[in-house]
Formats: structure tokens, C-alpha cells, sequence
């Protein structure tokens, strides 16, 4: 059965491609938990990536559900592990749009997994018209994020994923000095 968690825990790095025109994005996408027994061949940090997944919770997002990691300690591990590692990671901490607090640097709407964001892949990546973004590469306000999600229904161009959701993104810990 899926629970309800008030918050989970992403860890990522940006693609050079996103990183390269902005840097302080810190949504959604990006490479998310990277040091799994496929990509890794450092035991450490595979091991590391097994205590995060044996970790996880399931959560039901609505129309989809998906594990995530709600365990601070194993999030911060795993973040000074990708900076050590990448020269660049990225601790955010995810809720749903109604769970936003005051440290919220803005919105994203994708996978609540994360590794999927409209707005890198609409807005930055192929440059169409949207919301303005704050510093963070994010959507200021709740209601430009659902003006947004909203609008895109009508688009036939744009793929219409029942499983993308508005995201509340608080940074916990950057590093992009790579």
C-alpha cells in the first residue's frame, strides 16, 4: 500500500548541456541517484546507492505512484559522495504543490522521482514560451506552475504525460563549481 510522505529527498547533477546554459537550475531533471550496480563501478558508492534504494518509501502521486527517498541522513551521503565524486551535486527536497513551505525557491512540474522536467525539456532545452523563471530555473508561483500544466494540455506538440505533477523544490545543498 502507498503511504503519504510530507517531503522526499533528490540528489542530482545537470546535464552538460542544461549546466552549460544554466547553471543554477535545480528542478527535476538532471541525473538523479547515479551510483547504481549498472553505472558504478565503485563498491562504495554502489553500495551507498543499494542503502538509498533499500530505503525508499512508495508513494501514490495520484495517477502514478513511485518509490522515493525520504531519509535525510542517506540523501546528504549521497550528496557529499556526487560532490566528491562529479564535482557537482544537488540536495533538493521535493513535496507536492500543497506542502510548499516558506524556503520554497520555486515549482517544477515532472516525474516526482525526478530524472523528467518540463521545464527543462520545454522551456530551456527547446526554448518555448512559458512562465518566467527565478535564479533557480524554476517557476516562481503556484498559480504560474498551474497556469502552465494547464496550458500545455492544449498543446499538440508537447507529449501529455499522466504522470508529471507540480513539484515544491527547496535546496538543501548545491555544488556546481565544476
Amino acid at each position: 500500500m502507498a503511504s503519504s510522505v510530507p517531503h522526499w529527498f533528490l540528489v542530482k547533477r545537470n546535464w552538460p548541456g542544461i549546466k552549460a546554459r544554466f547553471p543554477h537550475y535545480a528542478g527535476l531533471g538532471g541525473e538523479v541517484w547515479p551510483f547504481n550496480p549498472d553505472g558504478t563501478t565503485d563498491k562504495q558508492l554502489r553500495d551507498l546507492h543499494s542503502r538509498m534504494e533499500h530505503s525508499r518509501t512508495i508513494v501514490d502521486f495520484g495517477l502514478d505512484s513511485g518509490f522515493v527517498c525520504t531519509d535525510a541522513t542517506i540523501a546528504e551521503e549521497y550528496f557529499a559522495a556526487m560532490k566528491a565524486y562529479y564535482g557537482e551535486a544537488w540536495l533538493v527536497q521535493a513535496s507536492l504543490q500543497g506542502g510548499a513551505s516558506s524556503q520554497t525557491a520555486g515549482f517544477d512540474i515532472g516525474f516526482a522521482t525526478g530524472g523528467y522536467s518540463v521545464i527543462e525539456t520545454e522551456l530551456m532545452t527547446e526554448g518555448m514560451e512559458g512562465p518566467s523563471l527565478n535564479e533557480w530555473g524554476l517557476i516562481e508561483t503556484l498559480p504560474e506552475a498551474l497556469a502552465y500544466l494547464d496550458a500545455r494540455k492544449d498543446n499538440e506538440r508537447l507529449e501529455q504525460l499522466d504522470e508529471i505533477i507540480i513539484i515544491s523544490i527547496d535546496i538543501i545543498h548545491e555544488d556546481h563549481s565544476a
